[in-house]
Protein backbone atom coordinates (compact mmCIF):
# COMPACT_ATOMS: atom_id res chain seq x y z
CA UNK A 1 0.00 0.00 0.00
CA UNK A 2 1.17 3.50 -0.97
CA UNK A 3 0.36 6.38 1.47
CA UNK A 4 1.31 9.44 2.81
CA UNK A 5 3.63 9.64 5.43
CA UNK A 6 1.58 11.02 8.93
CA UNK A 7 2.60 12.02 12.15
CA UNK A 8 0.89 8.88 13.14
CA UNK A 9 3.28 6.87 11.28
CA UNK A 10 6.51 7.54 13.19
CA UNK A 11 5.15 5.96 16.80
CA UNK A 12 5.11 2.02 17.30
CA UNK A 13 2.50 -0.22 15.23
CA UNK A 14 0.59 -3.51 16.16
CA UNK A 15 2.58 -6.86 15.11
CA UNK A 16 0.67 -9.64 13.70
CA UNK A 17 1.18 -13.27 14.92
CA UNK A 18 4.34 -14.47 12.70
CA UNK A 19 7.46 -14.79 14.07
CA UNK A 20 9.07 -12.64 11.26
CA UNK A 21 7.04 -9.75 12.44
CA UNK A 22 9.54 -6.80 13.12
CA UNK A 23 9.77 -3.15 13.67
CA UNK A 24 13.34 -1.37 13.23
CA UNK A 25 14.44 2.28 13.27
CA UNK A 26 17.38 2.90 11.77
CA UNK A 27 19.44 6.35 11.78
CA UNK A 28 23.11 6.40 10.09
CA UNK A 29 25.64 9.21 8.92
CA UNK A 30 28.87 9.81 7.69
CA UNK A 31 30.80 13.22 8.08
CA UNK A 32 33.37 13.36 5.59
CA UNK A 33 35.16 16.42 7.36
CA UNK A 34 36.18 14.63 10.19
CA UNK A 35 35.76 10.29 8.44
CA UNK A 36 33.31 9.22 10.88
CA UNK A 37 30.79 7.09 10.41
CA UNK A 38 28.28 5.82 12.51
CA UNK A 39 25.16 3.69 12.94
CA UNK A 40 22.11 3.76 15.42
CA UNK A 41 19.53 1.02 15.16
CA UNK A 42 16.62 -0.28 17.35
CA UNK A 43 14.70 -2.90 16.09
CA UNK A 44 11.83 -5.38 17.87
CA UNK A 45 10.63 -9.00 16.96
CA UNK A 46 7.56 -9.16 19.30
CA UNK A 47 7.18 -12.86 18.42
CA UNK A 48 9.75 -14.58 18.95
CA UNK A 49 10.65 -12.96 21.45
CA UNK A 50 13.89 -10.41 20.67
CA UNK A 51 15.18 -6.82 20.84
CA UNK A 52 18.26 -5.37 19.14
CA UNK A 53 19.95 -2.17 20.13
CA UNK A 54 23.39 -1.37 18.21
CA UNK A 55 25.41 1.47 17.70
CA UNK A 56 28.72 1.11 15.41
CA UNK A 57 31.10 3.80 15.28
CA UNK A 58 33.56 3.30 11.81
CA UNK A 59 36.74 5.19 11.79
CA UNK A 60 40.50 5.42 10.78
CA UNK A 61 39.75 1.99 9.44
CA UNK A 62 38.40 0.21 13.26
CA UNK A 63 35.05 -0.39 13.47
CA UNK A 64 33.43 -0.23 17.31
CA UNK A 65 30.11 -2.10 18.08
CA UNK A 66 28.05 -1.79 21.03
CA UNK A 67 25.15 -4.75 20.53
CA UNK A 68 22.35 -5.92 23.05
CA UNK A 69 19.72 -8.24 22.34
CA UNK A 70 16.93 -9.02 24.91
CA UNK A 71 14.27 -11.38 25.12
CA UNK A 72 11.53 -9.37 25.15
CA UNK A 73 7.96 -9.77 24.08
CA UNK A 74 5.60 -7.89 22.95
CA UNK A 75 4.95 -4.23 21.20
CA UNK A 76 7.12 -2.09 21.37
CA UNK A 77 6.71 0.64 24.21
CA UNK A 78 9.97 2.77 24.27
CA UNK A 79 12.83 3.18 22.29
CA UNK A 80 15.41 2.74 24.76
CA UNK A 81 17.46 -0.44 26.85
CA UNK A 82 18.86 2.27 28.91
CA UNK A 83 22.04 2.98 27.25
CA UNK A 84 20.94 3.78 23.61
CA UNK A 85 17.79 5.89 23.16
CA UNK A 86 15.48 7.22 20.74
CA UNK A 87 14.15 10.62 21.45
CA UNK A 88 10.95 11.55 19.14
CA UNK A 89 10.62 15.50 19.14
CA UNK A 90 8.72 16.48 16.13
CA UNK A 91 7.00 14.08 13.66
CA UNK A 92 9.07 14.17 10.47
CA UNK A 93 11.47 17.02 11.75
CA UNK A 94 13.48 16.54 14.54
CA UNK A 95 14.21 13.10 16.51
CA UNK A 96 17.20 12.89 19.05
CA UNK A 97 19.89 9.96 19.62
CA UNK A 98 21.25 9.86 23.61
CA UNK A 99 23.84 6.76 23.60
CA UNK A 100 26.00 6.34 26.85
CA UNK A 101 27.35 3.15 27.88
CA UNK A 102 30.29 4.59 29.43
CA UNK A 103 32.82 4.20 27.25
CA UNK A 104 31.59 5.79 24.10
CA UNK A 105 28.79 8.66 23.93
CA UNK A 106 26.35 10.19 21.63
CA UNK A 107 24.12 13.10 21.56
CA UNK A 108 22.81 13.91 18.26
CA UNK A 109 19.90 15.64 16.70
CA UNK A 110 18.61 14.38 13.33
CA UNK A 111 16.51 17.57 11.48
CA UNK A 112 14.68 16.41 8.45
CA UNK A 113 16.51 17.50 5.78
CA UNK A 114 13.15 16.89 2.78
CA UNK A 115 9.72 15.45 3.36
CA UNK A 116 9.97 11.15 4.00
CA UNK A 117 9.28 9.02 1.35
CA UNK A 118 7.18 6.19 1.18
CA UNK A 119 7.72 3.13 -0.53
CA UNK A 120 5.07 1.07 -1.76
CA UNK A 121 4.86 -2.03 -0.08
CA UNK A 122 2.76 -4.00 -3.30
CA UNK A 123 6.32 -3.40 -5.16
CA UNK A 124 7.87 -5.30 -2.75
CA UNK A 125 5.54 -7.71 -1.64
CA UNK A 126 6.54 -11.56 -0.96
CA UNK A 127 4.13 -13.52 0.63
CA UNK A 128 5.88 -14.55 3.48
CA UNK A 129 9.03 -13.01 2.88
CA UNK A 130 8.94 -9.51 2.98
CA UNK A 131 5.32 -7.52 3.62
CA UNK A 132 6.31 -4.38 5.29
CA UNK A 133 5.78 -1.10 5.45
CA UNK A 134 8.61 1.32 5.10
CA UNK A 135 9.78 4.64 4.65
CA UNK A 136 12.98 6.77 4.75
CA UNK A 137 14.00 10.83 4.80
CA UNK A 138 17.48 12.26 4.55
CA UNK A 139 18.48 14.87 7.51
CA UNK A 140 20.64 17.55 8.68
CA UNK A 141 22.90 15.87 11.82
CA UNK A 142 24.42 17.95 14.50
CA UNK A 143 26.30 16.94 18.06
CA UNK A 144 28.77 14.80 19.60
CA UNK A 145 30.17 12.00 19.45
CA UNK A 146 32.95 10.13 22.17
CA UNK A 147 34.78 7.12 21.04
CA UNK A 148 35.91 4.45 23.38
CA UNK A 149 39.46 6.22 22.75
CA UNK A 150 38.48 8.96 24.80
CA UNK A 151 38.24 11.45 21.49
CA UNK A 152 35.32 13.50 21.42
CA UNK A 153 34.04 14.72 17.77
CA UNK A 154 31.47 17.45 16.82
CA UNK A 155 29.71 16.19 14.27
CA UNK A 156 27.96 18.34 11.49
CA UNK A 157 27.30 16.95 8.09
CA UNK A 158 23.91 15.07 6.38
CA UNK A 159 22.37 11.54 7.39
CA UNK A 160 19.77 9.20 7.05
CA UNK A 161 16.87 7.45 8.63
CA UNK A 162 14.44 4.51 8.10
CA UNK A 163 11.27 3.11 9.60
CA UNK A 164 9.60 -0.08 8.88
CA UNK A 165 7.57 -3.15 10.17
CA UNK A 166 6.00 -5.89 9.08
CA UNK A 167 7.50 -9.20 8.07
CA UNK A 168 10.64 -8.98 7.00
CA UNK A 169 12.82 -12.88 7.05
CA UNK A 170 16.32 -11.87 5.67
CA UNK A 171 16.89 -15.32 5.69
CA UNK A 172 14.75 -15.64 1.97
CA UNK A 173 15.86 -12.88 0.81
CA UNK A 174 18.26 -13.88 -1.73
CA UNK A 175 20.12 -10.73 -2.29
CA UNK A 176 19.60 -7.00 -1.76
CA UNK A 177 21.53 -3.63 -2.90
CA UNK A 178 20.53 -0.17 -0.91
CA UNK A 179 21.80 3.04 -1.10
CA UNK A 180 21.48 6.06 0.43
CA UNK A 181 23.24 8.87 -1.16
CA UNK A 182 23.53 12.29 0.30
CA UNK A 183 24.73 15.47 -1.99
CA UNK A 184 24.18 19.03 -1.24
CA UNK A 185 21.19 19.81 -3.27
CA UNK A 186 19.29 16.10 -2.85
CA UNK A 187 18.78 12.44 -1.20
CA UNK A 188 19.31 9.59 -3.51
CA UNK A 189 17.67 6.07 -2.32
CA UNK A 190 17.08 3.42 -4.58
CA UNK A 191 16.87 -0.51 -3.56
CA UNK A 192 16.88 -3.33 -5.53
CA UNK A 193 15.68 -7.03 -4.21
CA UNK A 194 16.61 -10.40 -5.71
CA UNK A 195 13.42 -13.07 -4.14
CA UNK A 196 13.62 -16.66 -5.45
CA UNK A 197 12.78 -15.76 -9.04
CA UNK A 198 11.49 -12.55 -8.38
CA UNK A 199 13.70 -8.99 -8.57
CA UNK A 200 12.09 -5.38 -7.70
CA UNK A 201 13.82 -1.55 -8.16
CA UNK A 202 12.65 1.13 -6.52
CA UNK A 203 13.49 4.48 -5.27
CA UNK A 204 13.50 8.25 -5.16
CA UNK A 205 15.23 11.29 -5.07
CA UNK A 206 14.54 14.10 -2.36
CA UNK A 207 15.22 18.08 -3.21
CA UNK A 208 14.14 21.10 -1.90
CA UNK A 209 11.18 20.52 -5.38
CA UNK A 210 9.59 17.31 -3.61
CA UNK A 211 10.47 13.61 -3.48
CA UNK A 212 10.60 11.94 -6.93
CA UNK A 213 9.71 8.44 -7.49
CA UNK A 214 13.15 6.74 -9.50
CA UNK A 215 11.95 4.51 -12.72
CA UNK A 216 13.67 2.61 -15.28
CA UNK A 217 16.78 1.43 -12.54
CA UNK A 218 19.90 -0.69 -13.43
CA UNK A 219 22.11 -1.87 -10.78
CA UNK A 220 25.82 -3.30 -11.19
CA UNK A 221 27.45 -4.69 -8.30
CA UNK A 222 30.92 -4.56 -7.95
CA UNK A 223 32.57 -7.04 -6.26
CA UNK A 224 36.26 -7.68 -4.11
CA UNK A 225 38.80 -10.45 -5.86
CA UNK A 226 36.92 -13.01 -3.99
CA UNK A 227 34.07 -12.49 -6.04
CA UNK A 228 32.01 -12.61 -2.54
CA UNK A 229 32.85 -9.44 -0.88
CA UNK A 230 31.42 -6.35 -1.99
CA UNK A 231 33.25 -2.53 -3.03
CA UNK A 232 30.72 -0.65 -4.79
CA UNK A 233 27.74 -0.01 -7.18
CA UNK A 234 26.47 1.35 -10.58
CA UNK A 235 23.65 2.33 -10.67
CA UNK A 236 20.99 4.53 -13.58
CA UNK A 237 17.72 5.41 -13.25
CA UNK A 238 15.24 7.70 -14.42
CA UNK A 239 13.53 10.80 -12.64
CA UNK A 240 10.32 12.09 -12.71
CA UNK A 241 11.33 14.93 -15.52
CA UNK A 242 12.68 11.51 -17.63
CA UNK A 243 16.18 12.87 -17.01
CA UNK A 244 18.40 9.96 -17.06
CA UNK A 245 21.18 9.67 -14.52
CA UNK A 246 24.12 7.51 -13.02
CA UNK A 247 25.27 7.12 -10.11
CA UNK A 248 28.30 5.29 -8.93
CA UNK A 249 29.74 4.51 -5.34
CA UNK A 250 33.01 3.85 -4.29
CA UNK A 251 34.06 2.00 -1.00
CA UNK A 252 35.76 4.40 2.22
CA UNK A 253 35.06 1.68 4.64
CA UNK A 254 32.88 -1.33 4.98
CA UNK A 255 31.56 -2.81 8.18
CA UNK A 256 29.58 -6.33 8.28
CA UNK A 257 26.81 -7.11 10.62
CA UNK A 258 26.96 -8.84 13.59
CA UNK A 259 25.53 -12.19 13.08
CA UNK A 260 22.11 -12.16 13.56
CA UNK A 261 19.43 -13.23 10.54
CA UNK A 262 20.90 -16.27 9.41
CA UNK A 263 18.72 -19.32 10.06
CA UNK A 264 19.56 -23.31 9.57
CA UNK A 265 20.46 -24.18 6.24
CA UNK A 266 21.05 -20.13 5.45
CA UNK A 267 23.38 -17.86 6.09
CA UNK A 268 22.78 -14.14 5.88
CA UNK A 269 24.98 -11.60 5.45
CA UNK A 270 24.99 -7.76 5.60
CA UNK A 271 27.41 -5.42 4.77
CA UNK A 272 27.22 -1.53 5.37
CA UNK A 273 29.60 0.05 2.89
CA UNK A 274 30.40 3.74 3.87
CA UNK A 275 30.50 5.37 0.02
CA UNK A 276 31.96 8.30 -1.67
CA UNK A 277 29.44 8.53 -4.37
CA UNK A 278 29.55 10.61 -7.68
CA UNK A 279 26.82 11.69 -10.44
CA UNK A 280 28.40 11.44 -13.81
CA UNK A 281 26.67 15.24 -14.61
CA UNK A 282 26.97 16.40 -11.28
CA UNK A 283 30.80 18.36 -10.09
CA UNK A 284 30.27 17.85 -6.55
CA UNK A 285 31.04 14.83 -4.48
CA UNK A 286 28.45 12.93 -2.21
CA UNK A 287 28.80 10.62 0.69
CA UNK A 288 26.83 7.98 2.42
CA UNK A 289 26.05 4.31 2.78
CA UNK A 290 25.66 1.49 0.24
CA UNK A 291 23.87 -1.69 1.95
CA UNK A 292 24.50 -5.45 0.64
CA UNK A 293 22.58 -7.95 1.82
CA UNK A 294 23.45 -12.20 0.36
CA UNK A 295 22.00 -15.09 1.96
CA UNK A 296 23.49 -18.69 0.30
CA UNK A 297 22.40 -22.27 1.28
CA UNK A 298 25.14 -23.87 3.75
CA UNK A 299 25.57 -27.03 3.76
Amino acid sequence: MSYEVSPIHEQFHDPSSVSDWKESYYFQFYDPQIKLAAFFYISAYPNIPKRDYLVAYLADGDVDIYLNTEPTPGKLEALSDGKLRFELIQPHELWKIHFNDGKRFAQLEFTGRFDPFAYDARQAYQQGVLEQEHYEQGCFVEGTIRLASGKELQIDCYGHRDHSWGLRDYAAINEWSWIAAQFPWCTINIIKLHIGANYETAGFLSSLVGNQHLTDITFKTHFDTDKITPLGFTVQFTDEQHKEWQLSSTKLQTMMYPPRQSKPGRETNIYEIVSEFTLHDDPGKGYGIAEYLISRETK
